[in-house]
């Protein structure tokens, strides 16, 4: 029997796929390498000999899960790429190894690696900006195709606890906003934000302000230009809201929106 999930199974069949085809090139896995790791993420790094096809598969047991180069769209080929890795679990080793498809649909895979996410040093903070946390979105600028909250692409996906879900405005710019209820008042210590984007560069947002309880307090501007880091900062002194509207100052323009929006509070048990 054959077993389709044997690597060396997969490379023979790739080898005479390539041998009845012509093509002989393999593919080489070049400096591969895990960086930005955090508590719960990781970007993984590597070059091909020739243009492939990119993703990861990885896990804490075996090779379960799969990523992909969010850069590249459809059956786009290129020799640098660049897979990152959300919602991991905190002080956890993983595993993880990259694979490849050629221009001849043959399928690579490389050497296995493994690395460990970060452990949580700090004070332990609650996010109380999420849906679990009995927040929820009141308004906002606008959702990618009109969609509601809940639905793909809505204002519920900058406030869930996952940094793999994102909210998308309609084309919004600079102009992108959105509002949440807190469920009551809370009081924070740190702001997170992550924003979404496009592999043409637009989409970004790449500073954000905070609106507490309609104009009562603002925070900001924090800066946020990179869109594979979670940006956490600690404020100059705690704030206490029930309403907060997060606001993009400055962005790339296009369809902007977030992965996550977070709230930080040190909660008593």
């Amino acid at each position: 029997m054959i077993d389709m999930n044997d690597p060396r199974m997969l490379f023979t069949l790739a080898l005479g796929a390539a041998l009845f085809s012509g093509c002989t090139t393999e593919v080489e896995f070049l400096d591969l390498r895990v960086e930005d790791l955090t508590t719960s993420g990781a970007v993984v790094r590597f070059d091909t000999n020739v243009p492939t096809t990119c993703e990861v598969e990885y896990g804490t047991a075996g090779f379960d899960l799969l990523a992909e180069d969010p850069a590249m769209v459809g059956d786009e080929l290129s020799i640098e790429h660049e897979v990152p890795l959300f919602d991991l679990a905190t002080d956890t080793s993983y595993v993880f190894r990259a694979r490849a498809e050629d221009e001849a649909e043959r399928v690579w895979l490389s050497e296995e690696g493994g690395f460990d996410t970060r452990p949580d040093d700090g004070e332990e903070l609650t996010d109380v900006a999420t849906l679990q946390m009995g927040a929820s979105v009141t308004d906002v600028s606008s959702n990618f195709g009109g969609a509601a909250d809940d639905e793909g692409w809505g204002a519920n996906h900058a406030i869930d606890g996952l940094v793999a879900t994102e909210w998308s405005s309609h084309g919004d710019g600079d102009g992108a906003w959105v509002e949440i209820d807190l469920g009551q008042e809370r009081t924070f210590t740190e702001v997170g934000f992550r924003s979404r984007w496009m592999d043409d560069g637009s989409a970004i947002i790449e500073g954000v302000r905070l609106v507490l309880d309609e104009g009562a307090t603002i925070l900001g501007p924090f800066e946020t230009p990179d869109p594979l880091v979670t940006y956490r900062f600690e404020l100059a002194a705690p704030a206490t809201a029930r309403r907060v509207r997060i606001e993009a100052t400055t962005t790339t323009g296009g369809n902007t929106g977030a992965r996550e929006i977070q709230l930080l509070a040190a909660l008593e048990e």
